[in-house]
């Protein structure tokens, strides 16, 4: 598709790099939990090309469904290099918070875990919470929160939200998917 919208980057290429992309277009920023999740990225990155948005979406997931591959945007030797994963994800998150929006998708966990180690959805939380935070102070910032309904403390975390004033709430990924569309036209 050569009019394709849609720009995807994600933290690490084939080169093994962390590079910083400077987005010319509003930033969707794909948040939630990794390990141990199903490959819900894969899914959002698929609707996101399909309905070829001009945005610039930064997954955290380093991998990729092959037929996705094509459209995660290439290497340039005069990127920057981030030292780890996560000022990759610290500065693509404020990206989507100053011009895109940041869209939380929180399922249940997978039945096959990849790493049994890990405590579920650790890092998500947190993020989620700072974003809430974020988003209290500056009602400017587009954060969408969508879930499966199977996700731990569900409840409690939506109750959380709406109190926190978070009202793009949505029941499943495709609906969540749908508002951040919408933000970033």
């Amino acid at each position: 598709m050569s009019d394709l919208k849609t720009k995807v980057h994600l933290p690490i290429t084939d080169q093994g790099r962390k590079v910083k992309i400077v987005p010319t277009q509003p930033v969707i920023f794909l948040a939630g939990p990794i390990r141990n999740a199903p490959v819900w990225q894969d899914d959002a990155i698929k609707y996101l090309i399909d309905q070829n948005v001009d945005a610039f979406v930064a997954s955290p997931r380093r991998t990729i469904r092959e037929e996705l591959r094509p459209f995660v945007e290439a290497d340039n030797s005069d990127y920057e290099i981030f030292e780890r994963q996560r000022a990759w994800e610290q500065y693509y998150l404020y990206k989507a918070a100053d011009r895109g929006c940041i869209l939380f998708y929180l399922p249940k966990e997978a039945e096959i875990k990849d790493d049994q180690e890990k405590v579920y959805a650790h890092i998500t939380m947190m993020e989620l919470g700072e974003w809430i935070a974020r988003r209290k102070e500056d009602p400017e910032i587009h954060l969408v929160v969508a879930t499966d309904g199977s996700f731990p403390e569900w409840s409690t975390i939506e109750f959380e939200l709406k109190t926190e004033g978070v009202t793009n709430i949505y029941s499943s990924l495709a609906d969540g998917l749908k508002a951040v569309v919408e933000f970033v036209k």
